[in-house]
């Protein structure tokens, strides 16, 4: 059966139901290219699939093996904050998707590990309250899988490990003390924060790397840029309102006008 019928079967309806997939002799790029248009239309029928449930989805339908490549499993893994361009297989505004060899994600998970323990835990009673927070977040995401719902909770920081590692650096190991750790409910708000890291930070790096991100405790939404070498808060980058993803243009802009004013 075609790879376009079979996906069809899988995923109804949709603009993206007469995607052309590509059926001749794979290559890796005509795999990963198929791989893709499964996901941006699993994405169109839910926006708010993640990559993990997307790859169980297609493994339900397909089998893990399908996914591979010479022996290699190809993961699906986030895109980054852009929001995609129309194409042959996505429409415009989806969430990015990327695809990765399984040997370079988990060389990346543990380089992001090693960090962590080196940036993250400031003593054994720090590890053991964060396996705490970990149990509460486990257990109510069991709960919600058996009231039917989707995954919500989760650790995060106020000043992102890897992101903000110049802030640790400066600051000391604190990264993962209870201080700069909350359970994240609010799926827009951490796709916000997420979102516009994944920028930020990107950008911030061709400019000093002097300034970080942390979340706005008094709402749980919003950002607050800080100046790494002294401390400072420079302002708010508020959450949009109806937020769905990415990071529009008036944020960058906000941003860059923000950090311009303490020069």
């Amino acid at each position: 059966m075609a790879i376009d019928t079979i996906i069809a079967k899988a995923l109804g309806g949709g603009k993206l139901a007469k995607t052309q997939y590509v059926k001749s002799a794979l290559s890796k790029q005509g795999m990963r290219k198929n791989l893709k248009a499964y996901g941006y239309r699993a994405r169109e029928l839910n926006p708010e699939i993640t990559p993990k449930q997307i790859t169980q989805q297609y493994d339900a339908e397909f089998g893990k093996g399908a996914r591979t490549w010479q022996g290699e499993e190809q993961m699906f893994v986030s895109g980054g904050s852009t929001p995609t361009k129309q194409t042959d297989i996505s429409l415009e505004g989806q969430r990015p998707l990327q695809l990765q060899d399984q040997s370079k994600n988990a060389a990346r998970k543990r380089a992001n590990q090693a960090n962590r323990n080196k940036v993250g835990f400031s003593s054994p009673a720090a590890r053991e309250n964060y396996a705490r927070l970990q149990a509460i977040v486990r257990n109510e995401n069991e709960a919600t899988k058996a009231a039917g719902g989707s995954f919500v909770a989760s650790i995060e920081h106020d000043i992102a490990i890897m992101g903000g590692k110049q802030w640790w650096k400066k600051n000391g190991p604190y990264a993962n003390d209870n201080a700069n750790l909350f359970i994240a409910r609010d799926h827009y708000a951490r796709e916000y924060k997420n979102n516009f890291e994944y920028w930020f930070y990107n950008w911030i790096r061709k400019r000093g790397n002097n300034v970080v991100v942390k979340t706005d405790r008094s709402n749980m939404k919003d950002l607050i840029l800080v100046e790494v070498s002294t401390g400072k808060e420079l302002g708010v980058v508020p959450m949009p309102k109806g937020y769905t993803s990415g990071v529009g243009n008036d944020l960058k802009r906000l941003t860059e006008q923000l950090i311009n004013q303490s020069t």
